[in-house]
């Protein structure tokens, strides 16, 4: 997306002052004439010429602007600066200090020190800077950028009360939608998108935020016909200096098809995005994500890498590391996996997600000692973190019952409880490592009593039939996820997991043949959460058996690679 981006520069009026010395005002005169024909160096090098012969406001002026034409913002401030400061032996009425904040503001805010622009653009206007409008527009740009999004809209309504320009307008009402849209508004954003295409049909930048927010509210078709609008206009006007957003749009336009699972159209628009500009990274990565959609998984780890090797942002890099991550943990893929998950700690050691994902991964391996001492990492990391802590305190919980630290893993559960007291997922893991592991049956019974309650106030069947097998209720357990099966029919992807529920049910009460049955039902269902199957520690019974490598085989479950 783009966001408010400056006026154009508005020449200086300057004055001579004819009292003063002839000679460095005559080469002052020939700069200020350089300058309006834009030829900026010349016009700096005249400057310095006259500040050679005597300092004067006027000369560091013109110099400013030239030096803020060229893009040297630093300098183009000290030498606005120095006109302030010679300001008095130069003019003698304040009329061009307005110009003087406004252009020093405009330099601040191009460098993104937006709160010392807003302060010069204050000046601007308490000097009667010739055209407010744009020190509103400006300025509201500036408060739009440091999250000031009320502030920056006032500023844009005070801006469309100046400026006539149909354009502007079309610029400013889309900037008023933003901050609606910033705000949580977005039917309002909607309406000020609107009137922007109303003054100006040829910009495309509100079509293209009217996208981007119609995809936030998940509206995917009406997001990927202002995406498409906003295609058509930049091709039209064949600009080469919108290559680059012509690029982006090809990409939100694959990820609108990708969110309606048409992934052919996907590819075809992610393959203009690269066409357009070949070396954007994040084209690279949302084709990865596409051809992961389509499990054609090669191709999508080939992308991952042109995503990885274009990206210079270290985190970033990380994070696609963890994205390819988790593709190959679930291919079941862990050896690669886990190489990823160390080039992402490489890349950004900071970021206990990746410490997370390790402790997860070596979990699935197996290696609970690399596994809890990873978790404690992340632990670390994400100690200022609540609701991490209480995450990482729950997945070390699993790491030491899978270890044998049966008593270690009650203290972390307990831990949990505290961040959570409400979990009824909680009592049920305590209740389950009385039950079985640690043989009490009382303490058992007092956490499966406490999850039920909570459980039933959530309207959590499948725990519910989970805690009355433990309880030794196994004709009401399989009764009840019976009929919870039936009335998911109609759900695809609650239906499946309802159905993998039964397994483990059956499972878990040594009916091996049922267990069986309906692993098949639910992987005919669909079901395709290999990682989830393979370690799910309720169908452990079930793996010892013949019939297990037979299904899994059936239904082409990859093999874990160590």
């Amino acid at each position: 997306m783009r966001h408010h981006l400056l006026i154009c520069l508005l020449p200086f009026l300057l004055y001579c002052q004819s009292s003063l010395a002839q000679d460095f005002d005559e080469i002052n005169n020939e700069a200020f004439k350089e300058r309006d024909n834009k030829n900026y160096q010349k016009a700096l090098e005249l400057c310095t010429q006259a500040l050679g012969k005597k300092i004067n406001a006027r000369s560091f002026i013109i110099r400013a602007d030239c030096r803020y034409e060229l893009g040297d913002y630093r300098a183009a401030i000290d030498d606005f600066e120095s006109a302030l400061t010679y300001y008095s032996e130069y003019y003698s009425e304040n009329k061009e200090k307005a110009g003087i904040y406004y252009m020093m503001g405009r330099s601040k805010h191009e460098l993104g020190r937006y709160g010392a622009a807003i302060s010069d653009y204050n000046s601007a206007l308490t000097y009667n800077y010739e055209e407010p409008g744009f020190v509103y527009w400006n300025r509201g740009a500036c408060y739009y950028e440091t999250g000031k999004y009320k502030d920056a809209d006032d500023d844009y309504i005070k801006a469309i009360g100046k400026i006539s320009a149909s354009a502007d307008l079309s610029t400013l009402y889309s900037n008023r939608g933003d901050c609606q849209a910033m705000l949580g508004d977005y039917e309002t954003a909607f309406t000020y998108y609107d009137r922007s295409i109303s003054y100006n049909a040829k910009n495309y930048n509100p079509y293209w935020q009217r996208g981007h927010y119609k995809s936030q509210k998940y509206k995917y078709e009406e997001a990927l016909a202002d995406f498409n609008k906003a295609i058509d206009i930049i091709k039209e006007a064949a600009t080469p200096a919108n290559n680059n957003d012509l690029a982006v749009l090809y990409r939100n336009k694959a990820l609108m098809h990708k969110s309606l699972k048409q992934y052919d159209e996907a590819l075809v628009a992610i393959n203009k995005s690269a066409a357009t500009d070949p070396n954007m990274a994040k084209t690279y990565r949302v084709r990865a994500e596409i051809y992961q959609a389509m499990k054609k998984y090669d191709k999508a780890k080939a992308e991952y890498e042109n995503a990885i090797t274009l990206q210079t942002d270290k985190k970033i890099k990380a994070n696609i590391y963890l994205d390819r991550s988790m593709m190959e943990w679930n291919l079941l893929d862990y050896k690669s996996c886990l190489e990823d998950l160390n080039r992402a700690i490489l890349q950004d050691p900071a970021n206990g997600m990746f410490n997370w994902h390790r402790s997860m991964l070596y979990g699935y391996k197996k290696n609970y000692p690399a596994a809890i001492k990873e978790n404690n990492a992340a632990l670390e990391l994400y100690k200022s973190d609540s609701s991490s802590t209480a995450s990482l305190l729950w997945l070390r919980a699993s790491h030491k019952d899978n270890s044998g630290d049966y008593n270690g893993a009650v203290e972390d559960y307990k831990a949990y409880l505290k961040y959570y007291p409400k979990s009824y997922s909680g009592y049920y893991e305590l209740g389950r490592l009385f039950k079985l592991k640690l043989k009490n049956n009382d303490l058992a019974n007092a956490n499966f009593s406490k999850a039920t309650d909570l459980a039933e106030n959530a309207n959590d069947t499948s725990k519910l039939c989970y805690i009355s097998l433990l309880k030794g209720d196994k004709e009401a357990a399989f009764k009840k996820m019976m009929e919870h099966i039936e009335a998911n029919k109609s759900d695809d992807y609650q239906y499946k997991w309802e159905l993998h529920n039964m397994t483990c049910l059956f499972a878990m009460a040594g009916n091996a043949p049922k267990a069986f049955e309906f692993l098949d039902k639910s992987l005919k269902a669909g079901f395709d959460d290999y990682l989830h199957l393979v370690n799910d520690r309720d169908l452990i019974s079930l793996m010892k058996l013949p019939q297990w490598k037979t299904i899994l085989t059936k239904y082409k479950v990859p093999v874990p690679k160590n």
